[in-house]
């Protein structure tokens, strides 16, 4: 699972548009693929409380395994 933030607040989730509030419903469905691993790809600039959020979003969906990685721009 690749959930992608950008510095607009735009977020994917495997490549579609989502809002933060959608963002959880699409991450228990993808808890149920063989691997529940999931990556957060960001913006440096994006504020920190932010990705501390949808941690917990994924953490929420059943997904614990949760690496981020940052863009710069």
């Amino acid at each position: 699972v690749v959930v992608e933030v950008g510095l607009e607040g735009r977020i994917t989730l495997n490549g579609k548009t989502v809002t933060l509030d959608a963002l959880e419903s699409g991450l228990k469905a993808a808890r149920d693929a063989p691997e529940r691993t999931a990556v957060i790809r960001a913006d440096e600039r994006l504020p920190y409380g932010l990705i501390v959020r949808i941690l917990g979003i994924c953490r929420a969906a059943g997904i614990y395994d949760v690496s981020v990685s940052v863009k710069k721009q």
